[in-house]
């Protein structure tokens, strides 16, 4: 008999939830994110400030789905990382972070006639028979060390889940509890408790949007922003 922790339950039911999402944007934008339908980024907000925002952070992914309907879904996945995460994650990571110690670094994949070769090809070559990198790997092969060429991938991650219940827990209560930030009532501070009680708990991983949540109190509180 198998027992599932609540976090690996909760992983199983999001990946069950897009794999019978009809709708290719929201499909797209719950493989791209952390996000479900259940716990949408917004409800960090004071219902009074929420009043002015737009409810539906899957808008972007939709309307990148509406664009390239006529694709293939693996395309349309494609597209849309290459128009959200690639350009507002990991280039802008790279180039920050080597940038800021005066490394000159170049993105080879990006070169601009490799790129257009990629993205006119099929996506059945690109991920073939469920293996990832298919045309990478066999272009490669025989030039890098096979352990390399079909390792398993490794990420850059930082562990800020870890962070958030270890050393930095202090600090994230104390700035999001600032008098600062209760003034502007920004947040609705009683759910976001309730998210760090779940993460502290390990019912959840809620460090994704509790890590925006503490980067924006300390940004709001060191520049005195009024909103």
């Amino acid at each position: 008999m198998l027992i599932f922790s609540d976090y690996l339950k909760a992983k199983t039911e999001r990946f069950y939830d897009i794999l019978h999402e009809k709708d290719t944007g929201i499909a797209i934008a719950l493989l791209s994110t952390m996000e479900t339908r259940l716990n949408n980024p917004t409800n960090v907000f004071s219902k009074n400030y929420r009043s002015h925002l737009n409810g539906n952070p899957f808008e972007y992914y939709q309307t990148l789905a509406n664009e390239t309907n006529y694709l293939d879904k693996t395309d349309t996945l494609f597209y849309a990382n290459m128009k959200t995460m690639l350009p507002e994650q990991f280039l802008e990571k790279v180039d920050k972070s080597t940038m800021a110690n005066s490394v000159e670094v170049r993105v080879p994949f990006l070169d601009n006639e490799l790129a257009d070769f990629a993205m006119r090809l099929p996506a059945t070559t690109k991920l073939k028979n469920g293996e990832k990198k298919y045309i990478l790997k066999q272009a490669l092969k025989g030039i890098v060390p096979d352990e390399v060429l079909n390792g398993p991938k490794k990420g850059f991650g930082v562990p800020y889940g870890n962070w958030l219940k270890g050393p930095l827990y202090k600090l994230f209560m104390k700035k999001v509890h600032s008098t600062y930030i209760k003034d502007l009532d920004v947040f609705d501070l009683d759910y976001i408790d309730n998210l760090m009680k779940a993460h502290m708990s390990g019912k959840a991983n809620n460090s994704f949007i509790l890590w925006k949540v503490f980067n924006l109190s300390i940004w709001l509180e060191a520049y005195n922003i009024e909103i």
